[in-house]
């Protein structure tokens, strides 16, 4: 069998999109499956000569084509999968006999597959879609529902749309994977059908010294946004480089979106060279230093969209064995119970609580790196992406079945 790789978001290393095709295609590849990667259009070059991927989506699924006040978001949402079902059309040589992967489908992207599959009704392949992204759903702990929609976001009923027009015909052609419990759950709900819950791709990529350390380094690393609490940042790191002596603070932001915060840290990393501040990630080795640096890493995130968002960098932490600060009653602390909790957590995400929190793991640090190295080997036991492509293939067959 051949794996069609499908992102139209892969075009840098940003965010999960190259890490995830570069563990998965190599995972499939390991278990006798030839890959053939199709890329945005936009793909930095260094990248597609990496992966052998060829340019085919000529559009970002996150893209909005209309600014009308009243229904831009569903001209938008129609749009793009009509763009996305083209660009598949265009390739034509994916047979019935090949697997089509397509990893982190917005709403509009699942509607541009649906469409594509409705195209090839008479020599459909299997179809796998990864629902990775942000659901648009708050948790609700009530009598009536545990979910709400999140106010003024549309991906619930563009999800919940997507599910109601895939034909009855077609079901036995597609499957839905997630790497969270708790989004297994809610896009079951939203696209009304199974969501099967797969291991986390995500291996060890670094080994951390279980030595004593003089020094710590605090690391607060990813693609930053307003929701992982980034505009927080620069007054955490003002209490703890008063309050600690002992410690070292690296910052790292592969986005840039907020100037402010940036400028902030900035001043302050000419005024304390404890404090050093990582603007440009350029390949996976530069990631591979950059954990490696770090022995606490801290998601200063919000809580309210955290109980329903799956973080990355959590399981980076598990993953490589170090020990992780994160907010309570969300995906990333219900990941951590799972793998003996080597950290710390915070009740509530202001400045002073997260502070609390940091100097906490700081002073049990001993005890913390040592749970994060069993949760180490535990996560490599259970995740990885060999598991998880063994878990895809398990499903297909059960599908077939």
């Amino acid at each position: 069998m051949r794996v069609i790789y499908c992102d139209p978001s892969l075009y840098s290393n940003l965010g999960h999109y190259a890490t995830y095709c570069r563990l998965l295609v190599q995972a499939f590849r390991q278990k006798g499956h030839d890959s053939i990667i199709l890329s945005s259009y936009n793909i930095e070059d260094s990248i597609q000569n990496e992966l052998g991927a060829y340019k085919v989506f000529s559009v970002s699924p996150y893209a909005l084509t209309s600014n009308d006040t009243l229904c831009g978001w569903i001209k938008s949402y129609y749009d793009i999968a009509s763009i996305i079902c083209n660009d598949l059309l265009s390739v034509d040589n994916i047979n019935i006999d090949d697997l089509v992967f397509f990893d982190a489908a917005t709403p509009a992207a699942l509607w541009g597959i649906i469409l594509w599959m409705k195209n090839r009704a008479n020599y459909c392949p299997k179809v796998v879609v990864s629902l990775i992204e942000q659901t648009g759903m708050l948790a609700t702990p009530n009598e009536k529902s545990e979910w709400e929609i999140r106010p003024g976001n549309h991906y619930p009923s563009l999800y919940r749309l997507s599910g109601l027009n895939l034909p009855g015909s077609l079901k036995q052609n597609i499957s839905f994977i997630t790497v969270d419990r708790t989004f297994s759950e809610i896009y079951s709900f939203l696209v009304q059908t199974n969501v099967n819950y797969v291991p986390h791709p995500y291996n060890a990529i670094c080994q951390r010294s279980e030595e004593f350390k003089n020094e710590l380094t605090i690391g607060f690393i990813g693609a930053q946004r307003p929701n992982k609490g980034f505009h927080l940042v620069p007054e955490i790191v003002g209490k703890l480089l008063s309050q600690f002596s002992n410690i070292n603070i690296l910052v790292q932001d592969g986005r840039h979106e907020l100037k402010e915060t940036l400028d902030k840290l900035q001043q302050m990393s000419i005024n304390h060279h404890r404090l050093r501040l990582v603007l440009n990630i350029q390949s996976t080795i530069d990631w591979k230093n950059l954990l490696s640096q770090c022995d606490i890493l801290v998601a200063p995130y919000d809580i309210a969209h955290y109980a329903t968002a799956c973080s990355g960098i959590s399981c980076e932490a598990l993953a490589n064995g170090i020990p992780l600060v994160a907010p309570e009653a969300t995906t990333l602390t219900k990941l951590m119970h799972e793998f003996g909790f080597p950290g710390e957590s915070f009740s509530s995400s202001t400045p002073d609580k997260i502070v609390e929190a940091i100097g906490r793991a700081i002073l049990r640090y001993e005890t913390l790196s040592a749970l994060a190295n069993n949760a180490r080997k535990m996560w490599a036991q259970k995740n990885g992406a060999l598991n998880t492509v063994v878990s895809i293939l398990n499903t297909l067959n059960k599908n077939v079945q």
